[in-house]
């Protein structure tokens, strides 16, 4: 960093903070980074105004010298300089243009991997929403029924908002730093075409011509520094994000990226499912009252009938989660069913029809009607119960620690090296065309001098013949 981080809407007093993109003062901290660039542009832009000026009074004073001109070397150094510094300031542009092909292409990488792992998301919401709304059934109460519904739709909404936000923040982006490149490759380009336009003028001693191009000049050399400030800028918020993703990835309650992603903490998260947990309870609880139902009609047929054809004895469902608040997972006994077991333990006592009396009377006493009904709850709940780890991962944001993982591994240092690359570039093609400008400058003296001296002896000589 070349400069300290201060804050000019704090009278630059030194930035304390850490990368928020929601703060106004760490942009205003970190656009003062590159200050020094700024001011390197309008020193050049200043310069060629004053030399512009110099010119046009100094034109036409060089042929007091005419007769010197011809004992004077240093034109020939002037030209050696100007040639060196402009391979210096054209090798630079051509770096410009790989460096700007190497940031996009690393930043669509990095806003790629990020909203593919958003929209995995939003497809394992929209599964699980499904899913859950399956376990809905008339056995549950009203109150049970609008508490699914309601966490169903504020978690699709969730994902879809997120989803939202992620692509449009990409699309945004995109648009933005698309027209950066375009005035980062108009800039390489016009590097190069502007130095060879006054080398030309100097061989072919045109004057005029290398006027125009060191004018020229300037403007490039304003617009080269400013874009040398811009990138050492990204390359700065380009190292500050990379560390608020290592932040993220280490402690993801309390993070810059905390303050701007819908994530639950790892509390809140677990009090969510324990709902969920809670409601599965309750099903099972139900079922088992169903069951006590049946075993108890089944005790009371046995006394009523002496043959005793009524001897079953269903068994009770497991309950998967153990007492609240913690809801820990339970181990089931040996003589209880589970969601994995339900078919193989209930099928036999499926009823062909709904009427209790004939159901019990052929000893499947579970009615046609409540089976279905079981299976298709019992289904349902047995994958709501597998997806509960993943719904915690959702709600914790475990995708976006995937994803900053992703790219902090394999795309944070090409980035910071690409940005890093352009800024060092384009200060390299400033200083070089400073130093050609003002080679310029020197040798246009010596060009006018050559100027001078034709004219004055092509003078001389026709006024002799004459």
């Amino acid at each position: 960093m070349v400069l300290p981080r201060r804050d000019p809407l704090k009278s630059l007093q030194i930035y304390k903070g850490g990368f928020d993109m929601k703060d106004s003062h760490y942009w205003s901290s970190v656009a003062f980074t590159g200050v020094w660039a700024f001011g390197m542009a309008l020193i050049c832009l200043t310069t060629g105004i004053a030399s512009a000026v110099f010119w046009s009074w100094n034109k036409g004073r060089a042929v007091k010298s005419a007769r010197k001109s011809h004992f004077d070397i240093l034109p020939g150094l002037y030209c050696f300089c100007i040639l060196q510094f402009s391979i210096i300031a054209i090798t630079s542009s051509g770096v410009v243009l790989w460096g700007t092909y190497q940031s996009e292409k690393e930043i669509k990488k990095s806003t790629d991997i990020i909203v593919s792992e958003v929209d995995k998301v939003v497809n394992q919401i929209h599964h699980a929403v499904v899913i859950i709304k399956g376990t809905m059934s008339p056995l549950m109460n009203d109150l049970m029924l609008n508490t699914i519904q309601d966490a169903c739709d504020r978690l699709n909404a969730s994902g879809m908002d997120l989803q939202s936000s992620f692509r449009e923040g990409k699309e945004k982006f995109y648009k933005g730093f698309k027209k950066m490149k375009t005035f980062l490759t108009c800039a390489a380009a016009t590097i190069p075409m502007v130095i060879l336009t006054g080398l030309v003028a100097i061989m072919k001693m045109w004057c005029r011509v290398l006027r125009m191009s060191s004018a020229v000049m300037a403007i490039v050399l304003c617009a080269s520094w400013t874009l040398s400030g811009i990138c050492f800028i990204l390359s700065n918020v380009t190292t500050d994000a990379c560390e608020a993703m290592k932040d993220y990835e280490r402690n993801p309650e309390n993070s810059s990226f905390s303050k701007v992603l819908p994530c639950l903490r790892s509390n809140e998260a677990t009090d969510k499912l324990n709902v969920a947990k809670s409601t599965i309870k309750n099903l099972v609880g139900q079922m088992n009252g169903a069951i006590d139902l049946v075993n108890g009609r089944e005790e009371m047929m046995r006394l009523e009938y002496a043959n005793g054809s009524f001897g079953i004895t269903l068994k009770h469902f497991c309950d998967p989660f153990g007492p609240p608040p913690d809801f820990k997972a339970a181990t089931c006994l040996a003589n209880q069913s589970n969601f994995s077991t339900f078919e193989t333990d209930y099928e036999k006592y499926r009823c062909a029809e709904d009427v209790l009396l004939h159901c019990f009377e052929a000893n499947t006493p579970i009615p046609k009607t409540y089976y279905t009904q079981f299976i298709v709850m019992v289904s349902e709940t047995k994958e709501v119960i597998k997806l509960l780890p993943s719904l915690y991962d959702i709600m914790t944001c475990a995708f976006i620690r995937k994803a900053f993982h992703d790219i902090t591994a394999n795309h944070c240092s090409a980035l910071q090296a690409a940005f890093n690359t352009l800024w060092i570039a384009f200060a390299s093609a400033s200083f070089a065309m400073m130093s050609i400008q003002v080679m310029w400058v020197l040798i246009s003296r010596h060009l006018n001098v050559k100027e001078a001296f034709k004219l004055y002896y092509n003078r001389s000589s026709y006024d002799y013949s004459c």
